[in-house]
């Protein structure tokens, strides 16, 4: 009896882990490993509500369907991204309608385009559709499913590309070069700036390349445990500096960043909004 309630457990457990993984979806995205930078474009929230007018049983209820950005989505969609790639930064990128996008709504026999505009915050649209008295019980089955509106349409993005143009290496062992003499603030210095002269010598074709390969040896290389007294500039250059291991090579590199258009589709979350026989919301990701 307690393994079959234990597998029960399980079962219900692992359901659950599904469930929500299917609601929270990453958005379209982007990596700049080099900027260390995810680039995303949000999904939209797509807002569907009926409204009982009771015109005549042709024009019974009506129903509002409207698309645009939603700041909350988009911040949900940002903690994601940051789950899924710690230590990167999130950027939410210009998203603009590459043309009107189709509104489909099989049961009531709709499939047209709609004026999109764009936004500040990327397109948007609204329209409204008369639903008969007959169909207004499976509108409202359809709307709880999220199944009743689908929208088609393609998006242009303005995505940041980082390209190197430059890139020049040092073993890691050169960080050992610094202090072949001894640990001594002037020692390290002599011993630095003939690597530095080499740098130099080296043939790169940008400075850029060059200064960012020798801030990278500092950096990678020299640590100033800062533990001794220092009362003259005499007591510096004989201050003892620590070697620090490097854990990959050491480099340098020189970078463009440039904006790249691509094209993807729309993506969006269905909301079903409150009517008067229902209230609270339904969400399902598309």
């Amino acid at each position: 009896m307690k393994t079959k309630l234990l597998i029960t457990v399980v079962v219900l457990f692992m359901a659950g882990l599904s469930e929500r993984k299917a609601l929270a979806q990453l958005p379209e995205h982007w990596v700049d490993h080099e900027k260390k930078t995810v680039y995303y474009s949000p999904d939209l929230d797509l807002k569907q509500q009926l409204i009982h007018v009771g015109i005549d049983e042709n024009r019974w209820d009506i129903l509002m369907v409207s698309l645009k950005y939603n700041i909350s989505t988009g911040q949900s969609q940002t903690n994601l991204l940051m789950n899924e790639y710690p230590n990167y930064l999130a950027a939410k990128v210009l998203s603009q309608k590459n043309e009107d996008f189709v509104v489909n709504i099989p049961l009531l026999g709709v499939q047209n385009k709609v004026q999109t505009l764009n936004g500040i915050e990327g397109p948007y649209l609204r329209a409204e559709y008369y639903v008969s008295k007959s169909l207004s019980a499976s509108v409202k089955k359809s709307m709880e499913a999220g199944t009743l509106v689908e929208i088609q349409g393609l998006l242009k993005v303005l995505v940041p590309e980082t390209r190197i143009l430059e890139r020049i290496e040092l073993p890691k062992t050169v960080c050992a070069d610094l202090f072949k003499t001894s640990h001594t603030v002037i020692d390290v210095v002599s011993n630095t700036a003939r690597i530095f002269s080499k740098i130099d010598r080296n043939g790169s074709r940008y400075e850029s390349t060059r200064d960012a390969l020798k801030k990278a040896l500092i950096e990678n290389c020299v640590d100033y445990p800062g533990t001794e007294k220092i009362e003259s500039f005499a007591d510096l250059l004989r201050a003892k500096v620590d070697l620090r291991s490097a854990n990959s090579n050491i480099y340098g590199e020189t970078t463009v960043v440039s904006t790249v258009e691509k094209t993807t589709p729309v993506h969006y979350i269905v909301t079903k909004e409150p009517s008067k026989e229902s209230g609270g919301e339904n969400e399902v990701s598309k």
